[in-house]
């Protein structure tokens, strides 16, 4: 029976740019070499928002969200085949001015890359590549990250420079933010994020964190944590 409240599916609840999609494992599209037009996916012309393969209706648990979309934005798991685009990304100063202080090389993104894959076949999440539809361009990568030993998930989020103010990471930031309080791990979302890097604490602001000083400075080092702040449970689909 349905509890009392706001579904999880309905736009009040979150974002209007979400669209319905049907979702693959992460293997099926690595080996297939799918490209970015195959990850358009019909919706379910109701309005309501459901992922992967959750259809309103009918329950269940979301599949693993190995491709998705929003309203201009196609997103499919980062790999190894997108390191060209990801070292084009990272080759401007300032869209890594916070990502890693030395500037990211050729085989530092190499690493990261290879990194990626790992944890999206060990969690079945991680990074997303970032298209947009209109163009068919990369312009970035946002997505789940799992922080050991802390058993936290941290949102990430790089847009490429000339994208940048277009709500493009606050738009991708929401479907995974969605998927994840369908998957109750809402709880353990956080961004860290350097004091001034004033776009990202906006954005981060916008999806609802909020700082938690108490988290430990191992790691979040000279940046501020925030933790996605509780909202009340609803039912699903």
């Amino acid at each position: 029976m349905r509890r009392a409240g706001r579904s999880r599916c309905s736009p009040t609840t979150v974002s209007s740019h979400l669209k319905p999609t049907v979702g693959r494992s992460f293997e099926s599209w690595i080996t297939a070499g799918r490209s970015d037009a195959a990850l358009r996916r019909p919706t379910n012309g109701r309005g309501a928002v459901c992922f992967l393969g959750n259809v309103c209706g009918h329950g269940g648990r979301p599949h693993s969200p190995a491709a998705f979309a929003t309203s201009r934005l196609d997103l499919r798991p980062l790999a190894y085949a997108d390191l060209d685009h990801l070292a084009e990304l990272y080759a401007v100063p300032s869209v890594v001015r916070y990502l890693n202080s030395q500037g990211p090389s050729l085989e530092w993104t190499r690493r990261e890359l290879a990194g990626f894959e790992r944890h999206w076949a060990t969690y079945g999440f991680g990074q997303s590549a970032l298209i947009e539809r209109a163009t068919g361009q990369f312009i970035g990568r946002v997505g789940l990250q799992v922080r050991d030993p802390w058993d936290d998930i941290e949102l990430l989020y790089v847009i490429a420079r000339d994208r940048q103010r277009r709500g493009y990471a606050s738009e991708a930031a929401a479907a995974w933010i969605a998927w994840a309080r369908e998957q109750g791990l809402a709880s353990r979302l956080v961004v860290v994020i350097h004091p001034r890097h004033e776009a990202a604490l906006r954005t981060a602001r916008a999806l609802g964190f909020q700082p938690d000083l108490s988290y430990p400075t191992a790691w979040a080092g000279d940046r501020i944590a925030h933790r996605l702040a509780p909202v009340a449970e609803t039912a699903g689909c």
